[in-house]
C-alpha cells in the first residue's frame, strides 16, 4: 500500500479532529351561488365580467372583505387549485387565503394557446411577479386595478380577461398568471407592485420522464423553489422530478471517481454495487488496517457508508455509476481522528490521481468538521498548491457547529475559495440551524454559515438505504449529507474536459449556466438547483 508523502510543510498536530455531530437514527366539494346583475352595464357584480358562475366547494366560506370591494362575494377555497387555469362556465370567482382572486375564464386562457396573429387586441397569457412582503392593502389595490382592466376590456367586447392562476406560496413569493391583451402588458409592467411581467409564448416542450424519487432531498435539489407546502405535498403524494428524453440515470458519474476521506467503508453494501452485482467501491488507503473480524460498528461509525450511498447509491444516489475509492482515517472504535491523518490522505489522493491519469475525473468528499490548527491550514495550502493544478475538486462540509465562519473565526480548509464548501438546508426550505443535539439536547447544532459557503444543499430527513430499498433505512441529518449530495453532483459534471474553475463556476448564481438559485428565507448562500 503506498505511503503518504513524508514532506508535509507543517508539523503534525496532536489535537483530534472530530467527526461532524450529524445525528442519525434508524427509521426502519360543490355548490352554486347566484349573482346580482348591474342594470346600467349588464355586468355581473362582483364575479367575472363575462357572467360566469362558479360551482363551489362544500367547505367554502365567503371572503371577509368590505361590501364595496369587487371581491366581497368571492369564494374562499380551502385548498390551492393547482390544476385549474381560469373559471369554468359554471364557476364563480374564488381565491385561496390572501392570494389573488381568480376571475379570468378558462375559455379566455384557451384562446391564448392558438397561434398568434400579432393583433394588439388579441388575448395573451401573461406572467406577473409582485414585490415580496407588501401589505395586504397594497396587494388588494393591485388586484382591484387588474379587475378594472378586465371590466374595461369587456366593455370593448373582449371577454374573459383577468387573473386565471394563483402561483403564490407565501408573502415572499407572490406571482400569478393572467389573460389580457398584449397591449395591456405595458400598463401592468408600470404598476408599482410589479417586479416582473411578460407574455408567455406557445413554445412547445418535449415530454420528459416524471420519475418518483426516494426522498425530498432529490426533488429539492432540482426545484426552483422549496418550502413546507412543497415538502408536505411530496410526502403525501410522492416526490417527483423530470428527466429529459433518452436520459439514463444509471449512467450518471460513469468514468469518474469519488474519493472519500472518512471512516472505514463497507464495500460490500448492496447500494454500492453495479448492475452486475459487483462492487463499485474499494478501500484505496487504510491508515488503520487492523480490523477485528465480525466487528459491529459503534453508533458513531458507518459514516462513510451513509455518505457514499447518498452520493453514489445504486437507486437513491446522485451518481450511481461513479466509482468510489475510500481512505480510512479513523481507528476502529475511535470517534475522532487527528488532522495529520487527513493530510496524509490528501497526499495519497494526489499520488493516485497523477499516477492513474485521473485529472479532471476526480472529486474528493470530505464530510468532516475542519479545524483551526497549523495542520488544518497546511491542508488548505496543499489543496490549493498540489490538487488544484490537477483539476481535482474538493467538496468539504461547512460543519455543524451552528456558527458563522469568518476571517476572525476561521475554519480550514473551508476558508479556501478553491474548495466547494457545503452548507445545509432543512426540508422546509430554511437554513439547517439551531437544532438540539440528539445526544445533548442542551447543545444546538446546525450548519455553519458565512461568505465561505459555496452552496447550500438538503441536510435533513435524508433517507439512506444501505442494503436495498426493501431493507430498513437510516434517516440522516447534517451538512455531511449535504456535502455527499454535492459530491455526487460534481461527479456527474466531470467529463475529462471541465477544469476545476469550470466546476466552481456552475455554483455562481450570476452565471448563465448555473446550477444554483438565489438565497431565500434565512439562507444567505446560493442554493443547489440542478438545471
Amino acid at each position: 500500500m503506498p505511503s503518504p508523502s513524508s514532506d508535509p510543510p507543517f508539523a503534525p498536530s496532536t489535537s483530534p479532529m472530530p467527526k461532524p455531530s450529524d445525528p442519525s437514527k434508524l427509521s426502519t366539494t360543490n355548490a352554486t351561488t347566484s349573482q346580482p346583475t348591474s342594470a346600467s352595464t349588464g355586468l355581473i357584480t362582483p364575479p367575472h365580467p363575462s357572467g360566469k358562475l362558479a360551482k363551489l366547494p362544500s367547505a367554502s366560506t365567503k371572503c371577509d372583505t368590505p361590501a364595496t370591494d369587487p371581491f366581497a362575494n368571492c369564494v374562499s377555497v380551502q385548498e390551492q387549485r393547482w390544476a385549474s387555469f381560469g373559471l369554468e362556465s359554471d364557476e364563480k370567482m374564488y381565491r385561496f387565503e390572501n392570494g389573488p382572486p381568480i376571475f379570468g375564464t378558462h375559455a379566455a386562457y384557451e384562446q391564448t394557446r392558438v397561434d398568434s396573429k400579432n393583433d394588439p387586441d388579441e388575448l395573451a397569457l401573461i406572467y406577473v411577479h409582485l414585490q415580496d412582503n407588501l401589505s395586504d392593502d397594497q396587494y388588494e389595490r393591485h388586484y382591484r386595478v387588474m379587475y378594472d382592466r378586465a371590466i374595461a376590456l369587456e366593455r370593448r367586447g373582449i371577454a374573459g380577461a383577468g387573473i386565471i392562476k394563483d402561483l403564490c406560496e407565501d408573502p415572499e413569493w407572490m406571482e400569478y398568471y393572467c389573460v389580457y391583451t398584449a397591449a395591456t402588458l405595458q400598463e401592468i409592467q408600470q404598476d408599482t407592485e410589479v417586479t416582473e411581467c411578460y407574455i408567455i409564448g406557445n413554445e412547445k416542450y418535449r415530454k420528459c420522464g416524471s420519475v418518483r424519487v426516494d426522498t425530498w432531498a432529490q426533488a429539492g435539489m432540482v426545484k426552483a423553489h422549496w418550502n413546507k407546502r412543497t415538502f408536505d405535498e411530496g410526502e403525501a403524494n410522492g416526490h417527483y422530478i423530470r428527466f429529459p428524453p433518452n436520459f439514463r440515470r444509471a449512467d450518471l458519474g460513469r468514468d469518474n471517481i469519488i474519493f472519500i476521506i472518512d471512516d472505514f467503508l463497507d464495500t460490500s453494501l448492496v447500494a454500492l454495487q453495479d448492475a452486475a452485482g459487483q462492487s463499485r467501491a474499494q478501500v484505496g488507503y487504510d491508515l488503520f488496517p487492523n480490523h477485528t473480524p465480525g466487528y459491529q460498528n459503534q453508533p458513531f461509525e458507518g459514516h462513510s457508508d451513509q455518505m457514499m450511498v447518498l452520493a453514489a447509491g445504486k437507486t437513491g444516489g446522485i451518481a450511481p455509476a461513479a466509482r468510489i475509492i475510500a481512505i480510512n482515517v479513523y481507528e476502529e472504535g475511535d470517534p475522532d481522528t487527528n488532522p495529520h491523518n487527513i493530510y496524509a490522505a490528501l497526499h495519497w489522493i494526489r499520488n493516485r490521481v497523477e499516477s492513474h491519469g485521473l485529472q479532471r475525473r476526480a472529486v474528493v468528499n470530505v464530510s468532516l468538521s475542519g479545524g483551526n490548527d497549523i495542520i488544518a491550514r497546511g491542508m488548505q495550502n496543499y489543496i490549493e498548491r498540489r490538487l488544484l493544478p490537477l483539476d481535482v475538486v474538493v467538496v468539504h462540509s461547512a460543519g455543524n457547529t451552528n456558527r458563522e465562519i469568518t476571517p476572525a473565526a476561521p475554519i480550514f480548509p473551508q476558508m479556501s475559495p478553491h474548495v466547494i464548501v457545503v452548507g445545509g438546508m432543512n426540508h422546509h426550505g430554511w437554513c439547517y440551524r439551531d437544532v438540539p443535539d440528539a445526544n445533548n439536547p442542551a447543545e444546538l447544532v446546525g450548519s455553519n454559515r458565512g461568505d465561505v459557503v459555496t452552496v447550500v444543499a438538503p441536510a435533513t430527513r435524508l433517507v439512506v438505504h444501505l442494503n436495498g430499498d426493501d431493507q430498513p433505512s437510516i434517516e440522516f441529518e447534517g451538512t455531511s449529507g449535504a456535502t455527499a449530495l454535492v459530491s455526487g453532483f460534481v461527479a456527474c459534471l466531470l467529463d475529462g474536459n471541465r477544469t476545476h474553475a469550470d466546476i466552481l463556476n456552475v455554483f455562481n448564481v450570476d452565471n448563465a449556466q448555473k446550477h444554483v438559485r438565489a438565497p431565500v428565507n434565512d439562507i444567505v448562500s446560493p442554493i443547489l438547483c440542478v438545471d
